[in-house]
């Protein structure tokens, strides 16, 4: 009978060394290039992600399936190609409001805070989103930017916080 130390490790270092050299190839060519690991560098996705806040991201997700609503995702901007994480709030077809300063999706008022503390403001951002298009905001409604994002620019959904 084989025993399982044998078939993990083999019968000495050469064995123990070639297992952890493919291992590491492995890594290096299967693991590393779907994954990437991003500080978190300001406040807007307050209190779900904080400033230095190192975060994993699986760049893979989104070439199988399509974002889903709530998804926290890292956005590449196209004029400058710096990297932005937030909260995907709608997808194609929704209608994005502010009525009295909270952000309504659909007509129904997002529970999450209101929107730069705009009282009393109403307006209509977007009446139809378009098809692969996502509406973006941070969870800090005060402090985030936010606006539409076609499903190119995401690079990947965030998989791991702290």
């Amino acid at each position: 009978m084989t025993d399982i130390r044998y078939i993990l490790f083999g019968r000495d270092w050469k064995g123990i060394l070639s297992r952890i050299a493919c291992f590491g190839v492995f890594f290096i060519f299967a693991v590393y290039p779907n994954f990437e690991m991003i500080l978190i560098d300001g406040d807007s996705m307050v209190p779900t992600l904080t400033h230095g806040q190192l975060i994993i991201l699986n760049k893979h997700t989104y070439k199988s399936d399509h974002p889903a609503v709530n998804d926290i995702v890292v956005i590449v901007e196209h004029h400058d190609n710096t990297k932005i994480v937030k909260r995907l709030v709608a997808g194609p077809g929704s209608t994005i409001s502010i009525k009295d300063g909270f952000l309504c999706i659909n007509g129904i008022i997002n529970d999450a805070g209101p929107v730069f503390n705009g009282a009393g403001l109403d307006k209509v951002l977007c009446s139809n989103i378009p098809e692969f298009c996502y509406f973006y905001i941070g969870d800090n409604r005060v402090d985030s930017s936010f606006g539409i994002v076609g499903i190119e620019q995401i690079q990947g959904k965030v998989m791991f916080y702290e």
